[in-house]
């Protein structure tokens, strides 16, 4: 009788944690809306609907075909397909972004591209929303098991993906995803050095935290996100058990009975013979000693140190560029630092301007006294509908005060030429064109617009020394190339061929292309 109500007890307690975590699955929005004008169509396959907007046809298309030749393949090591997924194609947001969610059951990619290249790659956009999301509508589908589809039954979509997050770690449905992505693409976050920066400094440091704090995060110690410890994790169980359906084993054993507490680390001993923290400390250990072989390798090089480190904080300097006078100006964020622009003078910090949500494009740009970024604009009313947008700050002004060039723009990254009068950025349309744009400093205005024959992305522009010429990468058929325009006619050179190498953030200097 006992042992019987303490089981209720657990259920009930589960339910209704599962009620309340379930609204917030994957972190996703909720029925966000945009504007009734807004007109969409639909392209059915036998196992997705895709829904986008009108406009948006080809690049549906050719998603649709896409999911579907996927499906097969990344469902696999799971051993569970995804039913019939609505996947929805918003391209009214300058967000780069996507979800899967069960409240209700869907799917939705932000359509414009990031140009960030330590998170891109070398891959095309959607092609890596579809390789990462597909990957979560299939562990979706395959928590539905057990007393798992009991509580869908009974309490409806939301019930289940709360039990669904309650009992598997959060670090698991991304970690898996991320291994999926890295490999089903070229490229992929597993294949990208910054992804692991953090974890493998801290590694390198000495400081292995406990597996509590590693996932749970602190105050105290900057630690990465889920989307790393579980790349690592996941990662590391198929290499050691060579299965690469250990996962599937795992989840599947939890979801059945997803009330249950300690299931998952229970399921992992189950399969592995190792409990969650023992495989954390293993991982950590081997990881540790690959990194520490590669480094006893290495030869370094000489550097002088810019500024002194101030505090025991976790801070970010990144992106440093040289003013007209010689000092520097980065954007500074880190654990006890909100994002602003601070300036570095013989080892002197001084904070100059703190700018709004910042679209962080992987690069900054300064001309003279004037630093350039992206920041996003949103729509009062329609909260999918958002805008990127081009600004300006003169460090020798206010700290209160920064220009904005353009409004209700799409633009990515950007660069001043080095007078200031122009700034060259990458627009994306709404309809996954880009192309690379010349403004002006004074009215935002756009002077030109390079020719895209290719229909490639291009992304990271910036004006050599003299002003002439502009460096830009060009991305297409998961390759790179920098290439050149010269300012005067739009003529457009390659200075380096096609790559699978993830080059990124060219600079000119005289000769050379950094």
């Amino acid at each position: 009788m006992i042992s019987t109500l303490k089981l209720r007890t657990v259920v009930f307690l589960a339910l209704f944690l599962a009620c309340i975590t379930g609204l917030r699955a994957q972190d996703g929005p909720v029925l966000e809306n945009n504007s009734p004008t807004l007109l969409w169509s639909q392209i059915r396959t036998p196992n997705f609907q895709v829904i986008f907007p009108l406009g948006f046809e080809d690049q549906a298309r050719r998603m649709a075909n896409t999911l579907q030749a996927v499906r097969a393949a990344e469902s696999k090591s799971l051993g569970t397909a995804s039913r019939l997924m609505p996947v929805i194609f918003q391209n009214q947001s300058s967000v780069s972004n996507a979800f899967v969610t069960l409240g209700p059951r869907r799917s939705e990619f932000f359509t414009m591209p990031t140009q960030n290249y330590n998170l891109l790659g070398n891959n095309d956009w959607l092609n890596l929303l579809v390789s990462h999301e597909y990957r979560h509508m299939a562990q979706f589908e395959h928590s539905i098991r057990g007393f798992n589809k009991i509580f869908s039954y009974a309490f409806g979509q939301e019930a289940v993906a709360g039990m669904a997050f309650l009992s598997v770690p959060q670090w698991f449905w991304e970690g898996d995803a991320v291994a999926t992505e890295t490999a089903f693409t070229g490229s992929g976050r597993g294949r990208i050095p910054e992804f692991s920066l953090v974890f493998r400094t801290n590694l390198m440091e000495d400081r292995t935290f406990k597996y509590d704090k590693q996932y749970l995060r602190s105050y105290r110690n900057y630690i990465p996100d889920h989307y790393v410890l579980g790349y690592h994790m996941v990662s590391h169980l198929r290499k050691t058990s060579n299965r690469s359906d250990i996962w599937g084993e795992i989840t599947g054993n939890t979801w059945k009975v997803p009330f249950v507490p300690g299931r998952f680390s229970s399921s992992i001993r189950y399969s592995s013979g190792l409990r969650v923290s023992e495989l954390y400390q293993e991982m950590a250990e081997k990881m540790k000693q690959e990194w520490t072989d590669y480094l006893n390798t290495l030869k370094f090089t000489t550097y002088e140190t810019v500024n002194q480190r101030s505090n025991n904080v976790y801070t970010n300097y990144s992106y440093p560029q040289f003013l007209a006078d010689g000092r520097i100006v980065v954007l500074k964020s880190g654990l006890g630092t909100i994002d602003q622009f601070v300036i570095l003078n013989e080892g002197i910090e001084e904070r100059s301007y703190m700018p709004g949500p910042v679209n962080n494009s992987g690069m900054l740009s300064a001309a003279g006294n004037q630093v350039l970024w992206n920041e996003f604009r949103y729509d009062p009313r329609w909260p999918v509908k958002n805008w990127s947008v081009i600004r300006t700050h003169d460090v020798t002004g206010s700290r209160q005060v920064a220009k904005t060039l353009t409004t209700e723009s799409r633009y990515i990254g950007g660069a001043l030429s080095p007078d200031g009068q122009l700034a060259v950025t990458v627009e994306s349309d709404n309809d996954y064109n880009s192309a690379v744009v010349m403004l002006g400093t004074g009215s935002g205005a756009k002077q030109m617009i390079f020719e895209n024959s290719k229909q490639a992305y291009y992304s990271m522009p910036r004006f050599n020394e003299t002003g002439d010429e502009i460096v830009a990468l060009r991305q297409q058929n998961g390759k790179k190339e920098i290439i050149k325009f010269h300012v005067i006619d739009g003529k457009e050179t390659v200075l380096m061929p096609e790559t699978s190498v993830n080059i990124g953030h060219p600079v000119m200097h005289k000769n050379y292309v950094l």
